[in-house]
């Protein structure tokens, strides 16, 4: 049901999922690169699942 939320209402939000395999090694200094990507692609919607798993997301936040 989310994703087909995004879908209608929010086409070109950006969801990452931190359970992804390719983000385990994901840290807090990473988001500042996904700022730089997020700005660039000029996204204002954005979804964060499971982010807990990341150390201090909260300062980011």
């Amino acid at each position: 049901m989310l994703f087909q939320l995004l879908k209608e209402r929010y086409p070109d939000a950006v969801y990452l999922n931190f359970e992804d395999p390719r983000l385990y090694e994901f840290e807090i200094k990473d988001f500042v690169k996904l700022d730089e990507v997020i700005r660039e692609m000029g996204n204002k919607v954005l979804l964060f699942d499971e982010i807990q798993i990341i150390p201090e997301w909260e300062r980011y936040a």
